[in-house]
């Protein structure tokens, strides 16, 4: 784990759950498979620019600073993108292969580069195709992993 994919799990639980204290962040981190101390997480957070804020039930809890949240809206793009356009996500070798209907592929594969996932070493895309390049068969599988949580088919 680096330290890019530790932060961006951060804001991802941030984003997901009322997280109160950093020892709180720290048992979903570990839940998650992170097991990180206490003054990295205290890092990661100041990097970050992580904040605390009321929510309007009144608890106080972790916030991401605006420019945080672009990240967050293209995977919501993806998301809208995945669950109307995607055919299937399948893996070969190195390369990860979405199908899509025809003429949704470049815009996918668009949204995949705007993502900087260490993973990806690039991206073609066609028409009804899109097309990832991972540096190694078991990155190839982990952005499968990611591609079909965006679309929402992870529980297969």
């Amino acid at each position: 784990m680096n330290k890019k994919e530790r932060q961006e799990k951060i804001c991802a639980l941030i984003r997901t759950n009322e997280v109160r204290t950093q020892k709180e962040l720290r048992e979903l981190l570990k839940n998650q498979g992170y097991d990180v101390t206490p003054a990295t997480i205290s890092r990661d957070m100041q990097e970050i620019q992580v904040r605390k804020e009321y929510s309007p039930n009144g608890v106080e809890s972790y916030h991401l600073p605006s420019n945080v949240k672009e990240k967050s809206s293209t995977i919501q793009k993806l998301q809208q993108f995945f669950s109307e356009a995607i055919q299937s996500i399948e893996v070969s070798g190195i390369f990860v292969i979405i199908r899509t209907d025809p003429g949704n592929a470049k815009a996918i594969g668009y949204m995949m580069e705007s993502l900087e996932w260490k993973q990806l070493a690039g991206v073609i895309s066609g028409d009804d195709n899109c097309l990832l390049l991972c540096k190694t068969e078991s990155e190839a599988e982990k952005v499968k992993k990611k591609c079909l949580e965006i679309w929402g088919k992870d529980k297969n």
